[in-house]
């Protein structure tokens, strides 16, 4: 056999692994220091597939190169002194190569474990690695912990942990893993939002320049506004909090908390949001998918369906034009698509039928929101309790009203029913623990609907 049939025979063995006492006697020495080097190296976590195989096509393909000149060498007669001769110089080379490279180059030490994957929804996302390297994906990443995620200018990205928990983040967000266990969540968030949806009770946090938004099973967006945020809350709860201070801020399903910067600390506020005052496309696209997997909506219930073209971007707002005195300025109008008047028959004066002027029917004018008037502690009686005072703006017609408390664990809930009337009315709430915050609001019901909703009020 010759030098170069015997040196690919090695190659191969190697590559799949053969054990010495399964080889011929002249492979076995080096097929055993295979062995012995894998053993001595770091342990082997997990083989590079793809290497393997880039490895395996590289030396096929050098072979001839690796090899080249022993198919002149004069053939010498074999001995027992020289049992080993057929080991010529560039079949050691050849045999060495693949020690070195299936020891060092196969067997890697990977990265570390991924915690989550990062599927890009729309444009590119940049993954930051712990090590500061940036890595684009189009598609789909494993994400660990302590790497950032970096979303631009339209593009929109998903966060899936193994923990089930999602993080959708908004073009121009900004957002780092911090943390992550079986049942924790901790992100770091720079700029941006996100929309979180967590499952399964995590201890699920989102941090912003030291305020920390907590939840545990609930849907809610958290938006970076300079050295504050704006925490929505769409299912569920939250809490919000930063360091050195004593409380903890409730934040109920249909609320939005307002945290600025004042001196040293915070100040916040909260209050209900009303839907059409929000971001509609960043509305719709997590609504849609929050409905695709099975999780309740929540606040988001009543938002407008999506277009069937999908969900555009808000209109950007008409800035009226600059105009210099005494200009005149023509109106400008969308352009549209010219209309094709539809032709009819001519017919004469005499058989021209004659058609009412017709009218578009005119919708009645909204009713004006109530608006609450006071609410205040009521210690006369030596006992917690909270007096909620509201009154209507306008003369609407009320068959009911329904006062709605939300105790920070499950949203806002029909509490007590009162008889209508227009001028408004009050309610004497006695299940009032004064450590912990509450929120009320009061629905006018006409007809059996809605009618109208007044503003959320808090004992904090």
């Amino acid at each position: 056999m010759s030098d170069r049939r015997k040196a690919k025979m090695f190659i191969e063995a190697a590559d799949a692994g053969v054990a010495p006492a399964g080889a011929p006697a002249e492979m076995a020495l080096l097929l055993g220091a295979v062995a012995l080097l894998k053993e001595s190296a770091p342990a082997p976590v997990k083989p590079d597939a793809e290497f393997a195989a880039s490895l395996r096509t590289n030396l096929t393909a050098r072979y001839d190169e690796l090899v080249s000149g022993d198919e002149a060498a004069p053939q010498a007669p074999k001995s027992a002194a020289r049992r080993w001769a057929w080991l010529a110089a560039p079949a050691l080379a050849a045999a060495a190569a693949v020690i070195i490279l299936l020891v060092l180059g196969v067997f890697t030490t990977p990265g570390p474990p991924a915690v989550a994957t990062l599927r890009v929804s729309t444009g590119r996302a940049t993954v930051v690695d712990q090590s500061g390297k940036s890595h684009t994906v189009t598609g789909s990443r494993g994400v660990a912990a302590d790497e950032s995620v970096r979303v631009p200018g339209s593009s929109r990205a998903v966060l899936t942990f193994k923990n089930h928990n999602i993080a959708r983040l908004e073009a121009g967000t900004r957002v780092t893993i911090n943390g992550y266990g079986a049942r924790t969540v901790a992100l770091l968030l720079d700029a941006g939002k996100v929309y979180n949806r967590v499952v399964n009770r995590t201890a699920y946090s989102v941090v912003h320049n030291g305020v920390t938004v907590r939840a545990t099973g609930t849907a809610f967006d958290v938006e970076a506004q300079e050295k504050g945020l704006a925490a929505f809350v769409f299912e569920g709860a939250v809490k919000v909090s930063w360091a050195n201070s004593g409380r903890v801020y409730d934040v109920g399903q249909g609320a939005v908390a307002i945290v600025t910067p004042k001196g040293s600390g915070f100040d916040i506020q909260i209050r209900s949001f009303d839907l059409k005052e929000l971001d509609f496309s960043w509305l719709a696209y997590n609504r849609d998918l929050d409905r695709k997997g099975g999780f309740p909506l929540g606040a988001l219930v009543p938002l407008t369906p999506t277009p069937p073209q999908g969900v555009q971007p808000p209109a950007a707002p008409v800035t009226p034009q600059q105009t210099t005195p005494g200009q005149q300025t023509t109106p400008q109008t969308p352009e549209t698509t010219p209309q094709t008047q539809p032709t009819t028959p001519e017919t004469t004066p005499e058989t021209t039928p004659q058609r009412a002027p017709q009218t578009q029917p005119v919708k009645p004018p909204a009713p004006p929101p109530l608006k609450t008037l006071s609410i205040s502690l009521d210690g006369a009686a030596g006992i917690s309790g909270m007096t909620l005072k509201w009154g209507s703006s306008g003369n609407i017609p009320v068959d009911e009203w329904v006062v709605q408390r939300n105790d920070g664990t499950s949203g806002f809930v029909d509490y007590a029913s009162l008889a209508g009337g227009s001028a408004g009315g009050s309610f004497f709430d006695p299940k009032v623990d004064p450590k912990h915050q509450y929120f009320w609001r009061v629905a006018a019901i006409s007809n059996g609907n809605v009618a109208a909703r007044s503003n959320t009020v808090s004992n904090f």
